[in-house]
């Protein structure tokens, strides 16, 4: 997240929370800066929604400023309508920018609710939906933490490290009451990295991946890659076999031909019958994501489109999660926004052939313009090649 205090623009992306605390502290020291912190968000505007540093025992942090009328960009973390969306799915995001998830549920009564899909019309299967196992829950936390985090724009020769951007994500992250941070997160990263205590745990794999037997009958081992070096084995992290399999079963509904991507595990303290502690699995959900960028996609076009887009050396950001936005009726999510372009362009991956499908792809086609996009369309169902991209600013 970039703002802009005095002139001076800001990256509080790459600063830890100590850092944080001592900037915020300073700025809050100060009348003329405590209530003039722009949001960066949109950069094609020439304003910028203003925010004030707060501070409650001792702990400082940026929250909207209530007088300021300016909307945040539509997938901003600070946006009041994308909390909201995300709040539908059970995360709460807070004023002061954590996450909390109250419960993390298998419960069958969120199943049919509607809650967290994308526009049926846009993709066959999508891990926006939720499933029979709820496995939705725990992907919407993982890709929220991933957006806060801005893993979803990508810019070229810029440092990555999502295991860095994740911990610090995590320290503001809390499921049910357990705070994310380095004793209760692991994320594949190093070798000698080693699977204990830890409830969250994110690795990379591939869904076609062998596993290996456990000594139990009733778990079997599953290889985790790093998440820096997709080809570097981490190590095997066990879990209960049942779980995995209903995992997926899942997996294979909306992975859409892309067989690699992050395997996201909760695991929860149990005690045997001989009174010992084991972290039990609870749950398991596999997020198919393009291989160089790690950013998750929805289907085989949407990574080719990304490939495509690093290769050319564009800057974009990929929306992950967030309510959809409504203009005159029609429901919005773009695929993929470009920013180096003289007006900023929305790219829409076109995977479905039938009428239904392509009249609404019309119809966003023709709101994006008459806001003044730009606007980028691949008919790859047709087995159209990939577009000229626009020329940059």
């Amino acid at each position: 997240m970039e703002v802009k205090v005095a002139n001076k623009i800001v990256d509080l992306s790459k600063m830890d929370d100590k850092q944080k605390q001592s900037l915020f502290k300073e700025w809050h020291k100060k009348d003329g800066l405590r209530t003039n912190v722009e949001c960066l968000c949109d950069k094609t505007k020439n304003v910028h929604p203003r925010m004030s540093v707060r501070k409650i025992r001792n702990h400082y942090y940026i929250a909207n400023l209530p007088s300021s009328h300016i909307e945040h960009e539509t997938y901003c973390f600070y946006d009041k309508k994308y909390r909201e969306g995300v709040k539908k799915k059970g995360i709460t995001i807070k004023d002061d920018g954590s996450i909390e998830v109250s419960k993390l549920d298998t419960s069958k009564k969120h199943t049919n609710s509607g809650i967290g899909k994308k526009n049926p019309i846009s993709r066959n299967h999508s891990y926006y939906e939720d499933d029979p196992l709820c496995t939705c829950r725990l992907s919407s936390l993982f890709l929220t933490m991933l957006q806060k985090c801005n893993w979803h724009q990508y810019k070229p020769h810029g440092q990555r490290n999502l295991s860095k951007r994740l911990y610090r994500t995590g320290h503001e992250t809390t499921v049910q009451g357990v705070t994310l941070n380095y004793n209760n997160l692991l994320v594949a990263k190093r070798k000698k990295q080693f699977v204990s205590e830890q409830h969250f745990v994110v690795g990379w794999g591939n869904i076609h991946d062998e596993v290996l037997p456990s000594t139990l009958d009733f778990k079997i081992k599953i290889p985790l890659y790093s998440v820096e070096d997709s080809c570097e084995l981490i190590t095997y992290i066990e879990v209960e076999r049942n779980v995995y399999e209903e995992a997926k079963i899942v997996a294979e509904k909306i992975r859409n031909n892309v067989a690699q991507g992050f395997w996201i595990i909760w695991r929860e303290p149990h005690k045997t019958q001989r009174g010992k502690r084991v972290m039990a699995t609870r749950y398991i959900s596999f997020i198919p994501a393009e291989q160089k960028t790690k950013i998750p996609v929805e289907s085989l076009h949407e990574k080719d489109m990304v490939d495509y887009l690093v290769e050319e050396e564009r800057h974009f950001k990929k929306p992950l999660i967030g309510d959809i936005k409504e203009e005159h009726g029609i429901k919005i999510r773009p695929d993929i926004i470009l920013y180096d372009t003289p007006k900023v362009t929305m790219v829409e991956v076109a995977g479905v052939n039938t009428e239904k499908y392509l009249s609404h792809l019309s119809k966003k086609k023709e709101i994006y313009l008459q806001e003044n996009y730009l606007y980028l369309e691949w008919l790859a169902m047709n087995g159209e090649p990939l577009p000229p991209l626009p020329s940059k600013q």
